[in-house]
């Protein structure tokens, strides 16, 4: 998976499943971030991502 970081600042991601639990979590620097998510089975993620300053941002993945 890759992401454009339109922020420019390190990221932490994480990734939890329909029940809530976290699945996924890792850190990237930089506006490019590669996420390997070949361990996630199929079905539907809710991705956060947060940065240095508590900011935010969510969106949903859904793996086919």
């Amino acid at each position: 998976l890759t992401i454009q970081n339109s922020v420019g600042d390190a990221l932490t991601w994480t990734f939890y499943n329909q029940l809530g639990q976290v699945v996924l979590q890792t850190s990237s620097n930089g506006q490019i971030s590669i996420i390997d998510i070949n361990q996630l089975q199929g079905g539907g993620y809710i991705v956060r991502a947060t940065d240095s300053k508590g900011i935010r941002f969510a969106g949903y993945l859904l793996i086919e």
